[in-house]
């Protein structure tokens, strides 16, 4: 409403309820913002003459690769780790209904999986922006797929070397061409680590709630979450918050 942009634009962008720093909390927008507000949105030179912003130059090759039908979310991961490659310290941030189709009111499916940084030819490896916070250690093994659904995995990586938060995995097999490792995410596709993978029990749910949430697992959750009983020492537990008042 304007009202509601009156509040979160006014004088100055020095908002402080969100997260990214630019808007409030409302639920009925999408933001992609260069850079977080207390960091400097830079300017890209691909050819050493022309100047971009890092964001805009990225979102337009993110749009040109992704076609009409790619999400807020799928941008932005792909505008992410394009970003981060070049400066580490600008962060694009994204805020709002990220499934939403870009420039529409459509919704997308979720891009389930970690973010890869753009292929480095030269070490033949990739880098996972997920490290040893996430859970990672070496010996996981991840199906790199693209994020439109339906996509099949176009290659597989196990993860060498982990950071605190970045970790770098090896092609298991033949590597693939770079072109088909844009935008890819990463999901398990050999998950034994407890840490990764999180068990999730049901309980005091609605039949219909019940459903719902067993498909969802089964379609969204991409290998990260599994279906468990009370009885296995699950990490998570799903029910209705009225059957305990």
């Amino acid at each position: 409403t304007p009202e509601a942009l009156a509040r979160a634009w006014g004088a100055t962008r020095g908002i402080e309820a969100a997260a990214s720093g630019w808007l409030e909390a409302e639920p009925n927008y999408t933001v992609l913002a260069a850079c977080r507000a207390n960091e400097f949105a830079y300017e890209y030179s691909p050819d050493g003459v022309t100047r971009h912003g890092a964001l805009s130059f990225w979102l337009h090759a993110a749009l040109r690769s992704g076609g009409a039908q790619v999400s807020y979310a799928m941008l932005h991961n792909s505008v992410l780790t394009k970003v981060h490659g070049v400066f580490s310290d600008q962060t694009p941030i994204l805020q709002g209904a990220g499934e939403r189709i870009f420039l529409s009111d459509a919704q997308a499916s979720s891009a389930v999986g970690i973010a890869v940084f753009p292929y480095d030819g030269q070490s033949h490896r990739v880098r996972l922006n997920a490290g040893a916070a996430q859970g990672l250690i070496p010996g996981v093994r991840f199906a790199l797929t693209p994020p439109q659904p339906g996509a099949l995995p176009v290659a597989n990586v196990e993860v060498t070397e982990v950071e605190a938060v970045h970790a770098w995995a090896t092609f298991v097999g033949d590597e693939p061409a770079a072109k088909l490792l844009e935008g890819v995410r990463a999901t398990p596709a050999q998950v034994t680590q407890v840490t990764l993978q999180k068990r999730v029990v049901l309980e005091a749910l609605d039949p219909a709630v019940r459903a719902a949430v067993m498909a969802a697992l089964d379609s969204e959750a991409g290998g990260f979450v599994t279906l468990a009983s009370a009885d296995d020492g699950a990490d998570f537990k799903v029910g209705d918050a009225r059957a305990y008042f």
